[in-house]
């Protein structure tokens, strides 16, 4: 952290709010990173500042000792500066982001007097006068290819042949009338054929025409009028986390969603780098060469640097229909986020560490302690559960449940707020000797069971942080706050690993709660048959280990424990006929 703070420091005093090009070097003075910006102060302090560098991957801040800078006089120089230092240097954090992923197209080209329809991916080939896609795999695109050249390249079986280019022109205007839903004749005509194929019993080709109408259909119901008159535009969704990247993307043409992926990445640098690099190897993969690219407008004041032809296709739409579908773009990709989260939580916790020490203001904290209790108001029972987690997820040794019962008779309890610091102090006590000074206490509610715990751990002269979760009327993480009643702004993936934390805190104590109610309505209707009493009882438990057992051990297995009088009262008990 010293050292960082350091580096800021150099860079507010030496570095300018120019175009150019920076190199970050580690402690052998290699260069390990090299970057671009319209903006270098800023693009620079961004690694070191606020929330932002909880983004990066620790390895990389904690390998940044010093830096060099390089001014550009324009921003190609710098585009072009940067491609060739990274060419040279080949830093470790570089990594060469290539958009692999293929989408196909429906080209169509003039070929010697004759029109041409192909699924393609390259649109680079000659001739082609109209495309449309990209297409999304694994959707029905083949089977209205081939219904699209049974109808238009065919007649009765015979290839259309010697026709004049106004034809074809004719012929293709048709066809794009149908991809911008202006020609409802060929969805009838698609229907008719498949019911003509599945009455002559030829289900095959009955299969494909339905199959084709399931794909035109698709068009169709995804189309948004408001922009059914224009071309092919992407849009993309990015959310960062950690050394990861979700990228969540949409191509419209004619205003019907063609194409929708999502996938992750690994980046170890910032997220407007990401998109620098991402969208550059898509154009460049894409091959085509008139779709507008649409970005969320966060990003417009980030300085993103592109090359001349990428920067004059770049819309940030901040209100309209395009706004409207890059917020629910970004819902979609957020879930995708969500997901990943839920799904690593246990098996990979660090995918989040580094997110809540930022969230926190903490430099280090070794692990997680949650308190809950459950109980109720007319019953006896009341049980304490205890969920620690650190970095490798939820530590076994600390699952731990404490019965209160007795408590709340000796001290006539009837606070949840009061039960949290029994719960809290017994747990103290047991693990007095594995709780660091970074460990972090987290109370089931809000500021009187956070002092609760803070009292608890004064009575055992610890001076542990403490924050609460309060939950909503609907019995859900709502917020987090401090011990000053404080609501603690963190970003998603802090809040999920929260609310997961609680469910599952809560989730135990109840199972518990009810486990221990179950055991004491089980005590109460044995200890009710005349002549056992609680002893008794006990040594049973302590041999069948639970009542289901006593209940299904015939008398002779009793008569082994307890006495042959006893043995036979409870069995006779349990074993009455109704």
């Amino acid at each position: 952290m010293q050292n960082q703070n350091l580096i800021l420091k150099k860079i507010n005093d030496t570095v300018p709010e120019t175009t150019g090009v920076y190199f970050w070097k580690n402690a052998n003075n290699e260069i390990i990173y090299v970057g671009k910006a319209k903006n270098l102060k800023k693009r620079m302090k961004q690694y070191f500042e606020g929330h932002i560098n909880s983004w990066l991957t620790p390895a990389m801040l904690d390998s940044i000792k010093d830096f060099e800078f390089k001014v550009c006089s324009s921003e190609k120089d710098a585009f072009l500066s940067e491609l060739k230092f990274i060419k040279d240097f080949n830093p470790r954090y570089n990594i060469k982001l290539r958009y692999k992923r293929s989408y196909p197209y429906f080209i169509f080209r003039l070929n010697k007097g004759s029109l041409n329809i192909e699924i393609s991916d390259d649109l680079t080939k000659k001739n082609i006068i109209y495309y449309f896609g990209p297409l999304t795999p694994n959707t029905d695109f083949s089977s209205f290819y081939d219904v699209l050249v049974n109808s238009f390249l065919y007649h009765n079986g015979q290839k259309i042949e010697n026709k004049e280019l106004t034809y074809w022109y004719e012929q293709l205007d048709i066809i794009k009338s149908i991809f911008k839903n202006k020609y409802p004749k060929f969805r009838e005509e698609i229907f008719k054929k498949e019911m003509q194929f599945n009455s002559k019993l030829e289900f095959e080709l009955a299969a494909k025409y339905k199959n084709a109408l399931s794909f035109l259909d698709s068009l169709w119901q995804n189309q948004i009028t408001e922009i059914k008159n224009t071309d092919t535009i992407d849009i993309f969704s990015f959310q960062k986390l950690n050394d990861k990247v979700f990228v969540a993307l949409r191509s419209y043409q004619h205003g019907s969603l063609v194409l929708f992926d999502s996938f992750i990445r690994n980046w170890s640098g910032l997220i407007n780098e990401f998109i620098e690099n991402f969208i550059t190897n898509f154009v460049a993969n894409k091959k085509e060469k008139k779709s507008k690219i649409n970005l969320d407008f966060k990003y417009k004041d980030e300085n993103l640097i592109f090359d001349e032809n990428i920067n004059k296709r770049i819309v940030y739409p901040q209100k309209g229909i395009f706004k409207l579908i890059i917020d629910n773009l970004n819902e979609n990709n957020q879930a995708q986020v969500d997901k990943y989260i839920k799904t690593h939580n246990n098996k990979n916790t660090k995918v989040v560490w580094t997110s809540l020490q930022a969230d926190l203001n903490l430099d280090n904290i070794d692990k997680f302690i949650m308190f809950d209790n459950s109980f109720e108001n007319n019953r006896d029972e009341i049980v304490g559960f205890v969920l620690a987690r650190d970095q490798n997820g939820t530590i076994p040794s600390f699952y731990v449940t404490n019965n209160l019962s007795k408590l709340k008779k000796e001290y006539d309890i009837k606070s949840d707020v009061h039960f949290t610091y029994y719960n809290a102090l017994i747990f103290i006590q047991k693990n007095l000797h594995k709780i660091t000074n970074n460990d972090i206490f987290i109370a089931d509610g809000g500021l009187a069971h956070i002092n609760e715990i803070k009292q608890a751990l004064y009575d055992m002269k610890l001076n542990n942080k403490v924050f609460g979760l309060i939950k909503d009327d609907k019995h859900k993480t709502k917020t987090l706050i401090n011990d000053q009643n404080k609501k603690i702004n963190i970003s998603d993936q802090s809040f999920l690993f929260f609310a997961d934390m609680q469910d599952k805190v809560d989730k135990y104590a109840k199972k518990h709660y009810r486990s221990l109610s179950n055991r004491k309505i089980s005590i109460k209707q044995t200890l009710n048959i005349p002549g056992v009493g609680e002893k008794s009882i006990k040594v049973l438990i302590k041999h069948f280990k639970s009542f289901e057992n006593i209940k299904n051990a015939t008398q002779y297995q009793l008569s082994e424990i307890v006495n042959k009088t006893i043995a036979s009262q409870i069995f006779e008990h349990f074993n009455k006929k109704k």
